[in-house]
């Protein structure tokens, strides 16, 4: 910049920022030594070095970007408002890359296309940087289109964003600014022609409409993470739709009957593909119709425009694969079997347009026709008897229902269905709607829809998290009923039985616990309370404070209660929990979930006896309650508790949130999901749609053990290729001939399932197909895990065998360090300096600035900040005759104000500048207001002197004229300590009296008597008011400085909350639009950081442990390839609500929700691999592996497997959970003593023991743990014992005398399934102590799957506890123990023998014999050995491993 030496220097410009202004700067930018690099910004790229000092940069032309004039880039992308140039002197040091024009997507329509050498642009594309450029020119608020060449030159624009350039970034300002009303624009333009040739003025379909089509349906715009803005666009095609669709009906329609894409009526050839035609258009119209779904109401015209496009597409796709098409076409020069692929693609997205535009109009037309019950049936319908009961007990959801809705949050359309459960919903007495999951079941969606299918998984989710709180509801109110029909209890001459919730109550909080089939236990909070609302973490909370409950959490001990609270599983954040708020013997119930972060530990530090949460509710109404400050625990008949059933309501939220949403026609593999009504046995399963694509291989040398490959490819679609590689994988490959058979079959099947008994590499066979389809370049993959650790297992292999770094991991809880350097927080952390962290920041900072608006008004309904001036007005308006006293003070008030005031002025004493009241109003500048003198009390305090103390002997009378002020007089003698008064009857208190004489009395020259004498009052003194009057009579008493200290606090209380109410109101209007505004900004927040993935391929894990809504709902459009992993006959998934699974008779019956997609395909008839190398009773299949013969018999045992059966009772309560059987317990506390003593299995994890309760989980760990043996339990495990309160004392997790060598793992077979250890002992508890077969009760050890995951655990020994007589109920129990007797391994006792005395055996059938016979692992021989001195060794034998 020259120098200007009649222009002032800015200040700025040597700083090391620089002046921000830049050349618009109004001072001039220069100095004598001028500013270095590294002293003033923006620096050059740190690559280019020089050594003379860096000159002012020359003026930057008008409307060009600094940052960009500078640099070569800007960080506000297509956001930034000026022109972006390069500075020519600058431009050789920076290079800046303007265009990455990346490769197609080879699977993608245009990908096949390119693959063959044929490109799909119809137009000349701009760079980046020119289309930035040109785009602000069209933008201004005054530009129109004058003709049909200036809309060209738009869309020219717009036509150069395309998905293969990575450099462009969504546009945001098309939405924002003008860019939006351009489209529109051009949507509406006349006249538009196919052949602009022959019309005069058209704008051409092809180049200057149809682009406008492309940049709506580009990936570009629709992966854009801002669906409001992808929103905000459609409403350009809901805008000008009929316009749209009268363009199309006709040029598109031309050019079909002319059999040409082509205009030939201009001197250019102007054409498009018909690949590119239908996949736009058929695009567009899904997006369309799936954001607004009252399109076909609003436009009929969509109907027969989608009727159209399935008629073009056939003429099309017929005449393009004739022998000689009419078509000029470029998919004509394509091979074949690419031509193939791509009509697939594209009649498989027309024909789902056409589905869901078919749906919808049945649907409309359902909604005018009520619903009619079938009267009769007929023959061909009555398959079975069930199909009448069903038909005769269906009782339709919603509107349908003949009776009308059983409640307000009861439809028939899933999507408009609260994923909370209503208020009235909780406490309806009628039965829920829950779907059957049988194909010949009524139901309102047709068989074998996906509607149908998705619409029975919602319903039965939720109705899995939402059963347990409902009945917990259900029996509270049923508590209350009885309490109100005869209120007092055990107090009044009715007697009656107190009820649970009143035993809960009077001791402040508990576990509320029923037995039974339908067993409940949920916790409830007593004495509940509300704090203030905040906005925080991307929410609204509201703060609950209630009691502590009963046990180790009241501690005296400030530290032993942050220690309980910090290792509890209470109240864990995400749980769903119920207010519940009695009032007047009416109940009222709000949900909400308990909010992350919500610190119950640090609260528990303040007080024994209260605690404080925050939860997010459901219904904005607590919010508005708690903004009040309602007092909701305030009396005996109206108080609230807080109700937690330990229900975590985020684990459920995304599935549920994913099926309501979701839309049918989208979801993969309908044909076999959905199929219910028939075998899929005549099914064919094609292969993965991505084999298909031109030239695709496998890359399956990894596979190989041989250093020379016989092949490194395989292309699936040759069939003697395949059985090539099956043989050539069978003898080198790393798998063995089952691996290999599930290793094919998974490459030529889009759905796989791959069966994996215990112990045969399931998850080795899962690693070798990730590698397979890695290398193969098929990607994202996403592998769906049922535990943390199963994930991190899988993770960890997969880093180990160098597959691939480029992982994702989502969820928490990894333990693995290795693996949370790929978790998704990490990730993201790095992710947001590019395009996308602008983005978020942007949208943050949106959402910060509302979060901060909102706590101003809430601040300020919560604790109102208001002036002097407002309270008088108040004051003035609702209570005049008190405002009047209160402004007018008698004279000796007005005087003492003065007085003080002066004082304060020239003393300098403390001003009060606020003051909060309890009922939660600030008040600014209390000080030197009459209202904050009256308030405070001052007058009164001022005329009240400190106590005064007489000598022994006064009179009372004399007593009486010593206390001029009413101040208490305690009677003292100087020469005894005797207490007693010599009148007894004397109070020691005196009334208030007014002046009188006071004969041989010292006269009081006190200020306040001087200031009373000044006064001209003398020995005068006003009367100390003492009344204390209720706010009834304070009302129409107006002498407010009468009022005693008492009475001003009461009286001006009740303003004080009618301040705060009138706060409330005022801002009650602004809360709610700022409320709205904050949960948009959050979503959008969270929208954007929820980028979407678009995977090939998903990967189960343990799939038959999965809930198929899961699966489900993780099948996005792109996924062309489902691999299930894991075995059916194992553990399926677990479920809270014991009615819906297939070991309940009911919900075996209707329901078989715990049955996986993946035992569900398969019982279905899709093929199911089995990997058979292993040996177990219940995989007849199966073969032994070499390494299994390898395995050393157990160390001090005579039998490597053995069941113990006895006739020892169970106990417990009759739910199921809480059984247990003290024999077993008793005999495994000395089973994993014995086996710790051999000293070959005290390594961690080397002895198991699995209990079929929780009851005797819990009792086993307390008997293991008095043993000082450190036991691990699963942390799922964990949260079951935390929600049955079977927990225990979080400060027995560690001992201080634990040796660390003995370690054992301790759970339920529920949980262990995929794990292994040495030993296994399994506690089956069950037992009727005697030989009762057929009636006796084995609960849910009948189950096979259980049965199977029990006792596959073990490498070197299995132990079984139980009663064998009344197992044989069970068919699959009854064939274990014949086969076990067989071999001899059941009886009445374990047999031991001693490692060194091998003759030396014991019958071990009762606890305590085994340290009798054992004590030391060995036997009670001696040992003889001889010992390095020589001697014989006289001690009894210790174990071998630790002599």
């Amino acid at each position: 910049m020259a120098h200007h030496s009649h222009r002032t220097l800015c200040k700025f410009f040597a700083t090391p920022k620089g002046c921000r202004l830049g050349n618009k700067c109004r001072f001039a930018h220069t100095t004598d030594n001028p500013p270095t690099q590294s002293s003033r910004g923006p620096r050059l790229n740190d690559n280019f070095v020089r050594n003379e000092p860096i000159e002012p940069p020359p003026d930057i032309p008008r409307g060009t970007c600094r940052f960009y004039w500078q640099q070569g880039n800007c960080h506000r992308g297509f956001e930034c408002t000026y022109q972006h140039t390069r500075s020519p002197s600058d431009a050789s040091l920076t290079p800046v890359a303007d265009t990455v024009d990346s490769p197609p997507d080879i699977f993608s329509i245009e990908g096949m296309m390119a693959s063959t050498g044929i490109r799909t642009e119809h137009m000349e594309f701009m760079s980046p940087i020119q289309a930035h450029n040109h785009i602000k020119h069209f933008l201004r608020a005054t530009y129109y289109f004058e003709n049909a060449a200036r809309v060209q030159g738009f869309v020219k624009v717009i036509a150069s964003i395309n998905d293969r350039n990575k450099a462009w970034a969504f546009l945001d300002l098309m939405v924002k600014g003008d860019g939006i009303v351009r489209i529109g624009e051009v949507l509406r333009f006349k006249p538009i022609s196919e052949h602009i040739g022959l019309t005069r003025g058209a704008l051409s379909f092809q180049v200057g409409y149809f682009p406008i089509l492309e940049y709506l349906s580009s990936n570009l715009v629709l992966k854009s993470t801002w669906q409001k803005n992808i929103n905000l666009l459609y409403t350009v095609v809901e805008d000008n739709f009929e316009r749209l669709s009268d363009v199309l009906q006709a040029c598109v329609g031309n050019m079909i009957n002319n059999r040409s894409w082509e205009d030939r009526t201009t001197g250019a050839s102007i054409t498009l593909d018909g690949a590119v035609i239908f996949r736009t258009l058929s695009t567009v119209l899904l997006q369309y119709v799936n954001r607004f779904k009252s399109s076909i109401r609003n436009h009929p015209e969509l109907v027969v425009l989608v009727n159209n496009l399935v008629d073009w597409f056939d003429i099309w796709a017929k005449d393009i694969s004739s022998i000689e098409p009419s078509f000029t076409d470029n998919i004509t020069r394509l091979p074949p079997s690419t031509r193939r692929n791509i009509l697939d693609t594209l009649r498989e997205e027309i024909n789902r347009l056409s589905t869901i535009i078919q749906r919808e109009t049945n649907n409309d037309a359902k909604l005018k026709k009520p619903f009619v019950p079938p009267i009769s049936i007929t023959a061909a319908q009555l398959r079975d008897a069930n199909i009448l009961q069903f038909t005769q007990t269906y009782d339709p959801p919603g509107d349908l229902r003949p009776e009308g809705k059983r409640h307000d949050n009861d439809h028939e359309d899933i999507s408009m269905i609260r994923i909370a459960p209503t208020h009235e919903e909780l406490l309806s007495s009628l039965t829920p709607y829950l779907p059957v999951f049988r194909p010949e079941a009524p139901h309102h969606h047709q068989e074998d829809s996906m509607e149908r299918h998705l619409d029975i998984q919602f319903r039965l989710l939720r109705e899995e998290f939402m059963s347990p709180i409902r009945s917990s509801v259900t029996a509270i109110h049923d508590d209350l009923t009885r309490m109100w029909q005869s209120p007092g209890g055990g107090n009044r001459q009715v007697k009656r039985e107190l009820t649970k919730l009143e035993g809960i109550l009077e001791n402040k909080g508990g576990a509320y616990k029923t037995s039974g089939l339908n067993s409940l236990f949920f916790f409830i909070y007593t004495n509940v309370e509300f704090a203030p609302v905040k906005a925080e973490r991307r929410d609204l909370t509201v703060g609950l404070v209630m009691d502590t409950p009963p046990g180790n959490s009241r501690d005296a001990d400030a530290t032993k209660r942050y220690a309980y609270w910090k290792h509890s599983r209470r109240l864990t954040g995400g749980n769903l929990v119920a207010l519940v708020i009695i009032s007047r013997d009416e109940l009222e119930v709000y949900l909400g979930t308990i909010a992350w972060g919500s610190d119950i530990a640090e609260s528990s530090k303040r007080s024994p006896d209260r605690i404080q949460l925050r939860i997010s509710f459901f219904d904005p109404l607590v919010e508005l309650k708690a903004l009040k400050n309602e007092k909701i625990s305030r009396r005996k008949g109206h108080y609230a508790f807080l109700i937690d059933n330990s229900v975590m309501f985020e684990a459920s939220r995304p599935f549920l949130e994913k099926l309501q949403t979701v839309e049918p026609t989208e979801i993969p593999f309908a044909k076999y999901i959905a199929r219910t009504s028939e075998s899929l046995e005549n099914i064919k399963v094609f292969p993965p749609r991505y084999t298909a694509s031109p030239q695709f291989k496998y890359e399956i040398g990894s596979l190989f053990t041989e250093e020379n490959k016989p092949m490194d490819s395989l292309n699936i679609q040759d069939p003697l290729a395949v059985e090539a590689a099956r043989q050539h994988l069978i003898r080198g490959s790393c798998l063995d001939p089952s691996q290999v058979e599930a290793m094919i079959n998974t490459l030529t099947r889009e759905v796989s399932l791959i069966q994996g008994p215990p112990g045969t590499g399931k998850s080795y066979i899962g690693r070798k197909i990730l590698d397979v389809l890695i290398q193969s370049q098929i990607r994202p993959i996403i592998l769906i895990a049922y535990t943390n650790h199963a994930l991190d297992h899988m993770l960890t292999s997969v880093l180990d065998e160098k597959i691939t770094k480029r992982i994702v991991r989502l969820g928490s809880r990894s333990s693995d360090e290795r693996i949370l350097e790929y978790s998704l927080d990490k990730i993201e952390r790095i992710a947001h300096s590019g395009e996308l962290g602008r983005s978020l920041n942007k949208q943050y900072s949106t959402m910060k600035r509302t979060e901060e608006e909102i706590a101003r008004v809430m601040q300020s309904i919560q604790l109102p900040l208001i002036s002097m001036e407002q309270v008088n007005g108040f004051l003035q308006i609702r209570y005049p005759e008190h405002a009047e006293t209160l402004l007018n003070p008698p004279f000796w008030i007005q005087s003492l104000c003065t007085k003080m005031w002066a004082d304060e002025e020239k003393n300098g004493g403390w001003t009060k500048v606020e003051g909060r009241q309890k009922s939660g109003v600030v008040i600014e500048n209390l000080s030197r207001t009459y209202y904050g003198f009256w308030r405070d009390a001052t007058d009164i305090a001022y005329i009240t002197p400190p106590v005064k103390i007489a000598k022994r002997g006064t009179s009372e009378e004399e007593k009486q004229k010593l206390n001029l002020t009413g101040a208490p007089i305690v009677a003292t003698d100087p020469t005894t300590t005797d207490a007693t008064s010599t009148n007894s009857n004397t109070d020691p208190t005196t009334t208030d009296v007014a002046s009188t004489d006071i004969p041989d009395v010292e006269i009081d020259d006190s200020p306040m008597a001087i200031f009373f004498s000044e006064l001209g009052y003398g020995n005068d003194r006003p009367t100390i008011p003492t009344e204390d009057r209720d706010l009834d009579s304070l009302m129409t008493f107006y002498n407010v400085w009468s009022m005693s200290a008492a009475e001003r606090r009461r009286i001006s209380e009740l303003w004080d909350e009618e301040i705060r109410k009138i706060a409330y109101e005022n801002n009650l209007e602004a809360y709610k639009e700022l409320r709205e505004r904050y949960k948009e900004a959050c979503k959008e927040y969270n929208d954007i950081k929820d980028e979407s993935i678009r995977p090939r391929v998903i990967m189960v894990e343990e799939a038959g442990q999965v809930l198929e809504a899961h699966v489900i709902t993780s099948l996005a459009s792109s996924v062309q390839h489902l691999i299930c992993i894991g075995d059916p006959q194992q553990l399926r998934p677990t479920l809270a609500t014991f009615s819906l699974s297939m070991d309940s008779t009911q919900g075996n019956e209707l329901f078989k929700f715990d049955r996986s997609l993946m035992e569900r395909l398969a019982n279905g008839g899709i093929p199911m691999t089995q990997i058979n190398v292993q040996r177990q009773i219940l995989y007849p299949k199966l073969e032994d592996h070499e390494l299994v013969t390898k395995y050393p018999p157990v160390q001090g045992m005579a039998s490597d497997v053995y069941f113990l059966t006895h006739m020892n009772p169970e106990a417990g309560l009759e739910d199921s959970v809480s059984k247990y059987n003290t024999y077993e317990v008793e005999m495994i506390r000395d089973l994993v003593l014995y086996f710790l003593k051999q000293g070959t299995y005290s390594g961690p994890g080397d002895i198991v023991v699995l209990c079929a309760y929780l009851g005797q989980l819990q009792r086993v760990r307390q008997a293991l743990r008095d043993l000082k043996i450190s036991v691990s339990v699963d942390e799922r495990d964990e949260e079951q014992l935390a929600k049955q309160g079977m927990e225990g004392d979080t400060s027995l997790s560690t001992f201080e005398e634990v040796v660390v060598a003995k370690h054992i793992r301790l759970g339920t077979v529920d949980i262990y399934q995929g794990q292994e250890a040495k030993i296994v002992i399994v506690s089956l508890v069950r037992n009727t102590g005697n030989f009762d077969t057929q009636s006796s009760s084995i609960g849910f050890l009948k189950s096979s799957n259980r049965i199977n995951v029990a006792l596959s655990r073990a490498k070197h020994g299995l132990y079984i506890l139980g009663n064998a007589s009344n197992l044989r109920k069970s068919p699959t129990w009854s064939k274990i123990i014949d086969e076990l007797e067989i071999r001899h391994q059941v009886g009445p006792g374990f047999a031991i023998k001693c490692a060194r005395h091998s003759g030396e055996t014991q019958t071990i059938s009762k606890p305590g014999q085994l340290n009798a016979y054992s004590p030391e692992g060995g036997c009670l021989i001696p040992c003889a050995a001889q010992l390095p001195c020589g001697h014989i060794c006289p001690s009894m034998l210790f174990a071998p491993e630790t002599r």
